[in-house]
C-alpha cells in the first residue's frame, strides 16, 4: 500500500512472502526426498548379487563390490579409471589372474 493510500499491483516476477515461503519448503521437502531416493539405491546397489559398473569413454567410473570381487579385487575404488578393454583381454588359463596389460590405456 502507498502513502496515499492506493494499493500497489504486485511486483512483476516477485511472489507474495506466503508463496515464497511455501516454494521454500516444498524445495526443502525435494531435497529431503531426493536424499532418501539416493540412500535406497545406494543400499541397492552395494547389496546387489549382480556385478554393477559405469563406464564412460570405456572407462569404468564406478562400480559396486560384487564387480570387483568377479574380477579379484578387494576393494572397487582400486578399478577406477581402468580401460574396459582391460577386463576384455582377461583369457587366462587361471580365472583369478589379472591381465598382464596396463589397466590406465
Amino acid at each position: 500500500m502507498r502513502k496515499n493510500g492506493a494499493v500497489s499491483p504486485p511486483s512483476a516476477g516477485k511472489l507474495p512472502r506466503s508463496r515464497t515461503r511455501l516454494k521454500v519448503r516444498e524445495r526443502k521437502r525435494a531435497k529431503e526426498v531426493l536424499k532418501e531416493s539416493e540412500i535406497e539405491y545406494r543400499r541397492l546397489v552395494d547389496n546387489s548379487l549382480t556385478g554393477i559398473s559405469i563406464t564412460q569413454n570405456h572407462l569404468l567410473k564406478f562400480c559396486n563390490q560384487r564387480f570387483a570381487e568377479i574380477f579379484s579385487y578387494s576393494r572397487p575404488e582400486e578399478m577406477i579409471g581402468i580401460s574396459l578393454r582391460y577386463f576384455a583381454s582377461a583369457s587366462t588359463p587361471n580365472p583369478t589372474a589379472k591381465p598382464s596389460i596396463d589397466p590406465r590405456e
